[in-house]
C-alpha cells in the first residue's frame, strides 16, 4: 500500500487582479476550498498595481480547484471589502465572480481570450481580454482578470 499523497498535476486557474483604483487592498483573507496554490495572492496590494497567482488541480479529481481572496479596502476599517471568487472544476461550470462591499469602487471581470491563454503579463493589455463579464463555462485553465476601479 502506497502512502503517497495525490499530486496536483495541472494548472486550473490563472487569476490576475489589476488594482487600478486609488485604494490599497489590504489584509487578504485567502481561501482554498479545493486545489492548491503554487503561487498565492499577495497579502496587501498597492494602488495602481497588478498581481497574478495560480491554482492547480488533479486529473480525475471532480473538485478541480476553487478559491477566493477577500481584501479590506485601505488599512483603515469602515471602507468595506472586495472579494474575488474563482473555480475551474474538473466537472461542472467555471466561474469568476467579484463581490463589491466597498464604497467608491467598481469591479469588473474578464476572461482571457483562449488563443492568448497562458501568456504572462496579459493583465493590462486589453487586446487579450474577452468581453466584460463573460467567463467560459468550461475549459482549462481558466484565466481571468479582475479589475478594481474608482467609481
Amino acid at each position: 500500500m502506497s502512502n503517497t499523497l495525490p499530486q496536483y498535476e495541472y494548472l486550473a486557474c490563472r487569476v490576475t487582479i489589476w488594482n487600478n483604483s486609488s485604494q490599497v487592498l489590504a489584509n487578504a483573507d485567502i481561501v482554498k476550498s479545493w486545489g492548491k496554490y503554487p503561487k498565492k495572492p499577495i497579502t496587501n496590494q498597492a494602488a495602481h498595481t497588478w498581481q497574478d497567482f495560480e491554482m492547480q488541480g488533479r486529473s480525475g479529481a471532480i473538485s478541480g480547484c476553487e478559491g477566493s481572496v477577500t481584501y479590506q479596502v485601505s488599512y483603515e476599517p469602515g471602507l468595506g471589502s472586495v472579494k474575488f471568487y474563482y473555480t475551474c472544476p474538473y466537472s461542472g461550470d467555471n466561474e469568476a465572480v467579484p463581490t463589491n462591499n466597498a464604497v467608491g469602487l467598481k469591479l469588473r471581470v474578464y476572461a482571457q481570450i483562449s488563443e492568448k491563454c497562458g501568456e504572462s503579463g496579459w493583465g493590462t493589455d486589453s487586446s487579450k481580454w474577452g468581453k466584460e463579464g463573460q467567463v467560459p463555462l468550461d475549459g482549462h485553465p481558466l484565466a481571468v482578470l479582475f479589475v478594481v476601479d474608482d467609481a
